[in-house]
Protein backbone atom coordinates (compact mmCIF):
# COMPACT_ATOMS: atom_id res chain seq x y z
CA UNK A 1 0.00 0.00 0.00
CA UNK A 2 1.87 3.53 -0.89
CA UNK A 3 1.95 6.14 1.28
CA UNK A 4 -0.12 9.23 0.41
CA UNK A 5 1.77 11.82 -1.22
CA UNK A 6 2.06 15.09 -0.02
CA UNK A 7 0.64 17.93 -2.64
CA UNK A 8 2.66 21.40 -4.00
CA UNK A 9 0.34 23.90 -4.25
CA UNK A 10 -2.25 24.46 -6.55
CA UNK A 11 -1.12 25.02 -10.11
CA UNK A 12 -4.42 26.56 -10.90
CA UNK A 13 -4.24 28.87 -8.05
CA UNK A 14 -0.90 29.88 -7.33
CA UNK A 15 1.56 32.29 -9.81
CA UNK A 16 4.12 30.20 -10.92
CA UNK A 17 6.80 32.73 -9.97
CA UNK A 18 5.74 32.58 -6.77
CA UNK A 19 6.01 29.19 -6.54
CA UNK A 20 9.10 29.05 -8.01
CA UNK A 21 10.95 31.77 -5.69
CA UNK A 22 9.54 29.29 -2.42
CA UNK A 23 11.62 27.43 -0.64
CA UNK A 24 12.06 23.56 -1.62
CA UNK A 25 10.41 22.70 1.80
CA UNK A 26 7.18 24.65 1.40
CA UNK A 27 7.10 22.95 -2.30
CA UNK A 28 6.40 19.46 -0.83
CA UNK A 29 4.96 20.47 2.46
CA UNK A 30 1.30 20.57 0.56
CA UNK A 31 -1.48 22.38 1.61
CA UNK A 32 -4.88 20.85 2.92
CA UNK A 33 -7.29 20.91 0.17
CA UNK A 34 -11.65 21.27 0.92
CA UNK A 35 -13.98 18.23 0.57
CA UNK A 36 -15.36 19.13 -2.72
CA UNK A 37 -19.25 18.53 -3.36
CA UNK A 38 -22.13 17.33 -1.60
CA UNK A 39 -21.99 13.60 0.44
CA UNK A 40 -24.39 11.26 -0.76
CA UNK A 41 -25.41 8.06 -0.26
CA UNK A 42 -25.24 6.97 -3.67
CA UNK A 43 -23.11 4.33 -5.56
CA UNK A 44 -22.25 4.60 -8.70
CA UNK A 45 -22.06 1.00 -11.10
CA UNK A 46 -19.23 0.38 -13.58
CA UNK A 47 -20.52 1.89 -17.45
CA UNK A 48 -20.95 -0.33 -20.15
CA UNK A 49 -18.35 1.14 -22.58
CA UNK A 50 -19.25 0.17 -26.18
CA UNK A 51 -17.22 0.33 -29.58
CA UNK A 52 -17.82 3.82 -30.92
CA UNK A 53 -18.37 5.82 -27.62
CA UNK A 54 -16.86 9.05 -28.16
CA UNK A 55 -15.97 12.13 -26.37
CA UNK A 56 -14.69 15.37 -27.09
CA UNK A 57 -12.89 17.70 -25.18
CA UNK A 58 -11.91 21.51 -25.21
CA UNK A 59 -8.76 21.59 -23.65
CA UNK A 60 -6.99 24.81 -22.08
CA UNK A 61 -3.88 25.54 -20.06
CA UNK A 62 -5.06 26.86 -17.01
CA UNK A 63 -2.04 29.28 -16.15
CA UNK A 64 -1.92 30.68 -19.38
CA UNK A 65 -5.43 30.28 -20.07
CA UNK A 66 -4.84 29.60 -23.63
CA UNK A 67 -6.50 27.37 -25.71
CA UNK A 68 -4.31 24.26 -26.19
CA UNK A 69 -6.58 21.94 -28.93
CA UNK A 70 -9.70 19.92 -28.71
CA UNK A 71 -8.81 16.24 -27.70
CA UNK A 72 -11.36 13.36 -28.59
CA UNK A 73 -11.37 10.28 -26.38
CA UNK A 74 -13.26 6.81 -28.06
CA UNK A 75 -13.18 3.14 -27.36
CA UNK A 76 -12.23 1.61 -30.44
CA UNK A 77 -12.25 -2.17 -29.87
CA UNK A 78 -13.96 -4.60 -27.04
CA UNK A 79 -13.32 -7.60 -26.40
CA UNK A 80 -11.53 -10.46 -24.54
CA UNK A 81 -8.63 -8.83 -24.67
CA UNK A 82 -10.28 -6.19 -22.86
CA UNK A 83 -11.53 -2.26 -24.01
CA UNK A 84 -9.21 -0.58 -25.66
CA UNK A 85 -9.39 3.75 -25.75
CA UNK A 86 -7.69 5.54 -27.72
CA UNK A 87 -7.07 9.63 -27.07
CA UNK A 88 -5.97 11.93 -29.84
CA UNK A 89 -5.82 15.71 -30.43
CA UNK A 90 -7.31 17.40 -33.24
CA UNK A 91 -4.58 17.18 -35.33
CA UNK A 92 -4.67 13.38 -35.19
CA UNK A 93 -1.87 12.90 -32.50
CA UNK A 94 -2.00 9.71 -30.49
CA UNK A 95 -1.94 11.40 -26.02
CA UNK A 96 -2.79 7.68 -24.70
CA UNK A 97 -3.72 4.24 -26.26
CA UNK A 98 -5.25 2.36 -23.59
CA UNK A 99 -6.31 -1.46 -22.61
CA UNK A 100 -8.57 -1.83 -19.74
CA UNK A 101 -9.64 -5.14 -18.49
CA UNK A 102 -13.20 -4.20 -17.48
CA UNK A 103 -14.70 -0.69 -17.08
CA UNK A 104 -12.07 1.73 -14.38
CA UNK A 105 -9.42 -1.07 -14.35
CA UNK A 106 -6.33 0.13 -15.98
CA UNK A 107 -3.99 -2.55 -18.00
CA UNK A 108 -1.87 -0.59 -19.62
CA UNK A 109 -1.39 3.18 -21.15
CA UNK A 110 0.56 6.83 -21.01
CA UNK A 111 -0.51 8.53 -17.40
CA UNK A 112 0.96 11.78 -18.21
CA UNK A 113 0.75 14.44 -20.74
CA UNK A 114 3.78 15.74 -19.72
CA UNK A 115 5.91 12.27 -20.59
CA UNK A 116 5.69 10.00 -23.70
CA UNK A 117 8.01 8.09 -21.46
CA UNK A 118 5.01 7.68 -18.86
CA UNK A 119 3.63 4.54 -20.83
CA UNK A 120 3.61 0.87 -20.48
CA UNK A 121 1.43 -2.05 -18.83
CA UNK A 122 0.65 -1.48 -15.26
CA UNK A 123 1.41 -4.54 -12.91
CA UNK A 124 -1.05 -4.93 -10.80
CA UNK A 125 -3.38 -3.21 -13.04
CA UNK A 126 -4.41 0.44 -12.08
CA UNK A 127 -7.86 1.11 -10.59
CA UNK A 128 -9.00 4.55 -12.21
CA UNK A 129 -12.08 3.78 -10.77
CA UNK A 130 -12.92 1.03 -8.52
CA UNK A 131 -16.65 0.93 -9.08
CA UNK A 132 -19.10 1.11 -7.42
CA UNK A 133 -17.78 4.73 -6.81
CA UNK A 134 -19.88 6.11 -3.94
CA UNK A 135 -18.62 9.17 -1.80
CA UNK A 136 -16.05 8.85 1.00
CA UNK A 137 -14.36 5.50 -0.58
CA UNK A 138 -10.56 5.55 -1.41
CA UNK A 139 -8.05 3.49 -2.33
CA UNK A 140 -4.31 3.45 -2.82
CA UNK A 141 -1.89 1.27 -5.06
CA UNK A 142 1.74 0.65 -5.87
CA UNK A 143 2.43 -0.53 -8.93
CA UNK A 144 5.20 -1.31 -11.44
CA UNK A 145 4.98 0.27 -15.27
CA UNK A 146 6.71 -1.99 -17.55
CA UNK A 147 7.62 0.19 -20.63
CA UNK A 148 8.27 -1.04 -24.82
CA UNK A 149 12.36 -1.44 -24.48
CA UNK A 150 11.26 -4.12 -21.37
CA UNK A 151 12.20 -1.13 -18.58
CA UNK A 152 10.70 -1.29 -15.15
CA UNK A 153 9.61 2.04 -13.11
CA UNK A 154 7.80 2.13 -9.47
CA UNK A 155 4.86 4.20 -8.90
CA UNK A 156 2.08 4.55 -6.39
CA UNK A 157 -1.51 6.50 -6.76
CA UNK A 158 -3.70 7.44 -4.21
CA UNK A 159 -7.50 7.77 -5.10
CA UNK A 160 -10.20 9.63 -2.89
CA UNK A 161 -14.56 9.76 -3.96
CA UNK A 162 -15.79 13.32 -2.77
CA UNK A 163 -19.17 14.90 -3.59
CA UNK A 164 -21.81 15.35 -6.31
CA UNK A 165 -22.18 18.95 -8.37
CA UNK A 166 -24.11 20.06 -11.36
CA UNK A 167 -21.52 20.97 -13.94
CA UNK A 168 -22.39 21.88 -17.31
CA UNK A 169 -21.14 19.53 -20.32
CA UNK A 170 -21.89 19.05 -24.11
CA UNK A 171 -24.44 22.42 -23.45
CA UNK A 172 -26.40 20.63 -20.71
CA UNK A 173 -26.29 20.26 -17.10
CA UNK A 174 -24.90 16.83 -15.62
CA UNK A 175 -24.85 15.53 -12.24
CA UNK A 176 -21.11 14.07 -11.55
CA UNK A 177 -19.28 12.98 -8.40
CA UNK A 178 -15.81 13.96 -8.26
CA UNK A 179 -12.79 12.05 -7.60
CA UNK A 180 -9.52 13.20 -6.75
CA UNK A 181 -5.94 11.08 -7.60
CA UNK A 182 -2.70 12.01 -6.34
CA UNK A 183 0.30 10.03 -8.51
CA UNK A 184 4.26 9.59 -7.84
CA UNK A 185 4.75 8.09 -11.29
CA UNK A 186 8.90 7.70 -11.04
CA UNK A 187 11.41 9.48 -13.29
CA UNK A 188 10.15 11.26 -16.05
CA UNK A 189 12.37 10.61 -18.29
CA UNK A 190 16.47 9.70 -18.39
CA UNK A 191 16.78 13.36 -17.61
CA UNK A 192 14.84 14.50 -15.01
CA UNK A 193 13.67 12.79 -11.64
CA UNK A 194 10.21 12.01 -10.62
CA UNK A 195 7.59 13.20 -12.00
CA UNK A 196 3.90 13.64 -9.76
CA UNK A 197 0.42 14.32 -11.33
CA UNK A 198 -2.83 15.37 -9.48
CA UNK A 199 -6.32 14.85 -10.72
CA UNK A 200 -9.52 16.31 -10.28
CA UNK A 201 -12.39 14.56 -12.46
CA UNK A 202 -15.88 15.52 -12.30
CA UNK A 203 -17.07 11.63 -13.47
CA UNK A 204 -20.92 11.89 -14.84
CA UNK A 205 -22.22 8.57 -14.88
CA UNK A 206 -24.65 9.03 -17.61
CA UNK A 207 -21.85 9.58 -19.87
CA UNK A 208 -19.71 7.12 -18.46
CA UNK A 209 -16.60 9.52 -18.51
CA UNK A 210 -15.29 12.88 -16.65
CA UNK A 211 -17.18 15.75 -17.85
CA UNK A 212 -14.52 17.84 -16.53
CA UNK A 213 -10.70 16.98 -15.50
CA UNK A 214 -8.02 19.08 -13.94
CA UNK A 215 -4.54 18.18 -14.13
CA UNK A 216 -1.29 19.26 -13.24
CA UNK A 217 1.96 17.74 -13.10
CA UNK A 218 5.21 18.98 -11.57
CA UNK A 219 9.00 16.90 -11.34
CA UNK A 220 12.29 17.55 -9.95
CA UNK A 221 15.20 17.91 -12.38
CA UNK A 222 18.13 16.26 -11.61
CA UNK A 223 20.34 19.21 -11.63
CA UNK A 224 18.48 20.44 -8.72
CA UNK A 225 18.75 17.17 -6.53
CA UNK A 226 21.29 19.65 -4.20
CA UNK A 227 17.45 21.00 -3.02
CA UNK A 228 15.65 18.04 -2.41
CA UNK A 229 12.18 19.51 -2.89
CA UNK A 230 12.64 21.67 -5.50
CA UNK A 231 9.91 21.11 -8.55
CA UNK A 232 9.04 22.52 -11.92
CA UNK A 233 5.49 22.77 -13.15
CA UNK A 234 5.00 20.44 -16.10
CA UNK A 235 1.84 19.61 -17.95
CA UNK A 236 -1.19 21.95 -16.32
CA UNK A 237 -5.04 21.43 -18.25
CA UNK A 238 -8.47 22.10 -17.88
CA UNK A 239 -10.54 19.51 -20.26
CA UNK A 240 -14.08 20.18 -20.14
CA UNK A 241 -16.87 17.93 -22.53
CA UNK A 242 -17.89 19.45 -25.64
CA UNK A 243 -20.01 16.65 -27.06
CA UNK A 244 -20.80 13.06 -26.19
CA UNK A 245 -21.48 10.06 -28.84
CA UNK A 246 -22.76 6.55 -27.55
CA UNK A 247 -21.63 3.47 -30.10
Amino acid sequence: MSTEIARPFSAARTDRRKFLAASGALALAGCATERLGSYELMQVPAPSWRVGDRWTYRRTDFYTKLDAGSVTREVVAVGPAGVRLVTRTVDGRTLDDATYAAPGVEVSGNLSEDSPDVAGTLRPPFERYAFPLASGKRWRQRMTRTDAGGFRDSLSASTRVEGWETVAAGGREVRAILIRREFNLGPKDSFTGSLYRYETEWYAPELGGPARLEIEEWFREKSHDFFFHSLTPGARYLYELVSFAAG
